[in-house]
């Protein structure tokens, strides 16, 4: 007589949570002013970010990146594409499209105003390493 186990179902992976959304396509701007320093986005102390937007459909990311600052004469400073990168998150995967401008002096980086006005311009060392508060830039 032969023993035999009972035949169970093996359970189901879940599939992964990969693309549930449309990706989300967003530029940024690596901005030099006055040669030794870059141009960045305070968000009153809550986040430091490159200055970006989205890429709104049917717009190019270079269409998009043109339109991240306004200000005068500021549809003409990008310079060219530095590079592209994208991440799987959970539900939808990210796309950001990175572009180096002309360089600019500090009293045009002030003329300039971001998309989302609630933010404020930064302007710190570009040779330093950055820590992570604000206050240490200073």
């Amino acid at each position: 007589m032969t023993n035999t186990l009972p035949q169970t179902e093996t359970p189901a992976v879940p599939a992964p949570y990969t693309n549930w959304r449309p990706p989300l396509v967003w530029t940024a701007l690596v901005t030099l002013v006055e040669p030794d320093h870059v141009l960045l986005r305070d968000f009153g102390g809550h986040a430091v970010l490159l200055p970006g937007g989205p890429v709104h459909d049917g717009q190019t990311p270079m269409e998009a990146a043109q339109e991240t600052l306004q200000g005068p004469g500021s549809g003409h400073m990008i310079l060219r594409p530095a590079l592209t990168d994208q991440r799987q998150l959970a539900r939808r995967k990210v796309i950001v499209h990175t572009f180096v401008t002309l360089p600019i002096t500090r009293g045009r980086a002030d003329e300039l105003n971001p998309r989302d006005g609630r933010s404020s311009p930064l302007i710190v060392p570009a040779g330093k390493r950055w820590a992570c508060s604000p206050s240490a830039w200073a």
